[in-house]
């Protein structure tokens, strides 16, 4: 696995932090959960799909085939048939729309859950040499966000701090 933040190869799949970066990788975790769900749902649904046309092709395939032998169907195995399958339909419809309840619920859960880790604050010590924007850098993999650390922890002039100050970071 290579760490998303600071492109770390070699972390093992289930790797809670890079111990390089030190960056959270829970939320990346979760994120790849709900890909991976989301795309078995949806193949899930083509399963049904296709089984649903499947079953009226060969209903068809019958129907014809019946007619095919010079004999009249009989109206009520016709009716029956009908009934039977639009009954079907109407279970099928209904498997779609508690499994598409049950996505959003887990959708809405999944997505509580991220937001929730993603506020997880650290202190960092400041090193030597080291600048906001080489902490941001390091941290959330992007230098600009130096400015998001100077406001949370008061900061009028991300230019001046020194080493040893202790740093609040939300991640």
């Amino acid at each position: 696995m290579e760490c998303p933040v600071c492109h770390t190869d070699g972390l093992a799949e289930d790797a809670v932090t890079c111990p390089h970066c030190h960056s959270d990788l829970e939320a990346f975790h979760l994120s790849e959960k709900i890909h991976k769900t989301s795309k078995n749902r949806l193949i899930f649904g083509y399963i049904i799909s296709a089984l649903f046309l499947i079953a009226l092709v060969a209903w068809i395939i019958s129907c014809l085939g019946s007619f095919n032998n010079e004999k009249k169907p009989d109206e009520s195995i016709v009716q029956n048939e009908v009934a039977r399958l639009q009954n079907e339909v109407a279970q099928l419809k209904k498997q779609n729309e508690m499994m598409a309840v049950r996505n959003k619920e887990l959708t809405d859960k999944v997505n509580a859950e991220m937001k929730e880790k993603a506020q997880k604050k650290t202190t960092y010590v400041v090193g030597e040499g080291e600048t906001l924007y080489r902490i941001a850098r390091k941290i959330y993999g992007n230098g600009y966000k130096y400015k998001e650390i100077a406001e949370e922890n008061n900061i009028e002039n991300p230019d001046m701090i020194i080493v040893g100050q202790k740093l609040t970071i939300r991640y």
